[in-house]
């Protein structure tokens, strides 16, 4: 069993990883074809996309759903992968670096913008590293 915040709630596309995630205790909920996430709006505090956006051809969607589940004042935490982690799979679509998040959406304004596993960004770790990702935080404006 694993321990989890009761009030953290996860989605997800994959629903063996959905079952998978539920069998161990979790509270995980499928994201069905539509793309509509299974929440309220204004339902959470924030929207975290760990890895994520890299994946998306086309984004938007998913941005608009985060900003409709945050609440008002709601905040959004996205890390993307480095060159290296962005090259090391052929399922990614879009890279994303410090200027993409910097202009992602214009309905959330940036917070802080730095590295994991890092605390500060650097062009050469992420072309040698795969683990390292570039993480931003934005507040809802």
């Amino acid at each position: 069993m694993v321990s989890a915040p009761y009030h953290l709630i996860a989605l997800d596309i994959n629903p063996l990883a959905v079952e998978y995630c539920k069998s161990i205790g979790l509270n995980v909920h499928l994201i069905k074809e539509d793309g509509i996430f299974p929440v309220a709006n204004g339902a959470f505090d924030a929207c975290i996309l760990d890895n994520v956006l890299e994946h998306l051809k086309h984004p938007r969607s998913t941005l608009d759903e985060c900003y409709r589940i945050t609440r008002k004042e709601g905040g959004l935490i996205i890390a993307v992968p480095g060159v290296r982690g962005f090259e090391s799979d052929p399922d990614h679509k879009k890279f994303y670096d410090a200027e993409t998040l910097r202009l992602l959406d214009d309905r959330w304004l940036l917070q802080s913008l730095f590295s994991i596993p890092f605390l500060f960004s650097s062009e050469k770790l992420s072309i040698s590293i795969k683990q390292y990702c570039l993480v931003a935080t934005y507040n809802k404006i």
